[in-house]
């Protein structure tokens, strides 16, 4: 029976304070257009003093995707099913409108994967990871040298570092690197 490993922001944070998500909301926020601030701070009605502060933004961006998921249906269900054009056409209604509110949140959320490689992007380097993340390393290696079975590894983040460890320890050969992509551009 094999191993599995679970990252999250913490192993991030190890490294470096910046990629907490207080700074990766700031981030994000500040990168966005008013109108989609307005989106926003509608849906996660977490404004304090006219200012923007959810701190656990995995939480809201997770809000996000749950109205995108939901629109899309709707929309999918008035274009291509009978039924829904049928309603359309009964009620002289038009999906433009929905269908460009839904391109809206798709680029929120778009918006909010560019923030974070912003954050990560340079930011990521062995000789830190060395000085600050060496009992994770180390833990690591053990566990990776020690399995006979496979050690799955999951992150929560686009988690660069742990796939830099991982090339660094292990080698490329050694383990599958894969995301399932779930937008269509």
């Amino acid at each position: 029976m094999g191993k599995v490993v679970l990252t999250g922001n913490g192993l991030s944070v190890g490294l470096n304070k910046g990629f907490g998500l207080e700074n990766i909301t700031e981030t994000f926020f500040n990168n966005l257009s008013s109108e989609h601030q307005k989106f926003v701070q509608h849906h996660m009605d977490r404004i304090q003093k006219g200012k923007y502060v959810q701190v656990d933004f995995e939480e809201a961006i997770a809000s996000i995707e749950q109205v995108h998921d939901s629109l899309d249906s709707y929309v999918n269900f008035l274009l291509n099913d009978k039924e829904g054009q049928k309603y359309l056409k009964t009620e002289g209604l038009t999906v433009d409108e929905i269908q460009n509110h839904l391109n809206k949140i798709k680029e929120i959320i778009l918006s909010y994967t560019a923030s974070i490689i912003e954050i990560i992007d340079g930011n990521v380097h062995w000789d830190q990871i060395g000085e600050k993340l060496s009992g994770f390393v180390n833990w690591l290696q053990k566990e990776l040298s020690q399995e006979r079975d496979e050690v799955d590894l999951f992150t929560l983040n686009f988690d660069l570092l742990l796939e830099t460890i991982l090339l660094r320890i292990v080698g490329s050969d050694e383990f599958t690197d894969f995301h399932v992509k779930s937008w269509n551009l």
